[in-house]
């Protein structure tokens, strides 16, 4: 898997929320001819497998999240258009789809599927130069990391946690965010290790 380029990054009640594109994979090919297909809520994944099992090409843009605390990470992949999937190869009209034995004669009978957006005139092709920019945009690079936000010897106040309000200094920094720091807990300094969302500029 190619390197996924970062979309947002945020820091709530001691927890640590990172979310970045998962690139496009390399064989997307614009020249093919890609619908939108409306999928229901939470059947991206549904409509991706029995679209994929009727020949089509498939291409479902996600996101990569995670969230950490206390030095537990959780990760998962989530759609980057909730309800929506790009389709190629749609083969109504040009053969018999089956899906799990199942013939099927409207693409609304697939699992997880609500329809195509469209016009009077039938499906509506997505234009090329719109296709290409979203896959460039899913596999835009990623910028350089911000550097450590603090020096050793600042004086900090803690925002979260069992030390909130907390007077402290930064001894080091662990890796880009975590910081060492001394906490003045009644007059006893105390090394403690926080994410460096947790601190800020006293």
């Amino acid at each position: 898997m190619g390197r996924r380029a970062p979309h947002n990054s945020d820091f709530c009640h001691g927890r640590r929320f990172t979310e970045t594109r998962n690139p496009a994979p390399p064989s997307i090919d614009a020249a093919r001819g890609w619908y939108i297909v409306v999928t229901a809520p939470r059947g991206e994944a549904r409509a991706r497998d029995a679209l994929m099992e009727a020949g089509c090409s498939v291409w479902l843009p996600t996101l990569h999240r995670e969230t950490s605390s206390r030095g537990r990470v959780t990760a998962y992949d989530a759609p980057m258009y909730p309800g929506y999937l790009f389709v190629a190869d749609l083969p109504f009209g040009r053969r018999q789809v089956v899906v799990k034995g199942v013939p099927v004669t409207d693409i609304r009978e697939m699992p997880g599927v609500l329809g195509v957006i469209s016009t009077a005139r039938g499906f509506l092709q997505m234009p090329r130069i719109a296709f290409e920019r979203m896959v460039a945009i899913q596999n835009a690079p990623e910028p350089p990391k911000p550097a450590f936000p603090f020096a050793p010897g600042d004086a900090v106040v803690v925002l979260d946690g069992p030390f909130a309000s907390f007077q402290a200094t930064v001894v080091e920094a662990l890796g880009r965010d975590y910081a060492k720091v001394l906490v003045d807990i009644f007059g006893r300094p105390t090394a403690v290790q926080l994410e460096v969302g947790q601190i800020e500029a006293a």
